[in-house]
């Protein structure tokens, strides 16, 4: 059986970062999507179909948290898990970004291993979701 290729927006502006996400996810059916800027991450995310986002905080045009907001208030979009990826790593931040809804909160620099796996299980628990609210509508 032939895998789906599920497909992951990252919105941060730096390159590198988006270098190691690509290196370190390269062996997985995904297609990653970059964008450095916020805005851009949300239109682009209305009209794509997304099973991840990987956000950082600390954007050139919008407020992280503001834009987590954004996505976890629009109806089209508050489903997709979102990991925040920051370098903010005081415990204020990372409670806030749980509370507005964050499926998991990393901070960099991070363990290419670490993120492998936690990409991994948000994307098998989204594809569960997927087929059940599939086999809820069937019915």
């Amino acid at each position: 059986m032939t895998q789906k290729i599920q497909n992951i927006l990252l919105i941060d502006d730096d390159p590198e970062v988006e270098g190691i996400i690509n290196s370190t996810l390269r062996s997985d059916p995904l297609k990653i999507v970059a964008v450095t800027e916020g805005l851009a991450g949300l239109a682009l995310a209305r009209e794509t179909q997304f099973d991840l986002v990987l956000l950082d905080l600390g954007l050139p045009d919008i407020n992280g948290f503001e834009l987590l907001k954004q996505f976890k208030s629009d109806k089209t979009l508050e489903h997709i898990p979102i990991v925040v990826l920051t370098a903010l790593d005081g415990i204020e931040e990372k409670v806030k970004g749980f509370e507005m809804g964050a499926a998991d909160y990393i901070t960099k620099p991070f363990e290419a291993a670490e993120l492998r796996a936690r990409v991994r299980a948000i994307l098998r628990t989204k594809m569960l979701q997927d087929q059940l609210t599939q086999a809820n509508r069937e019915l």
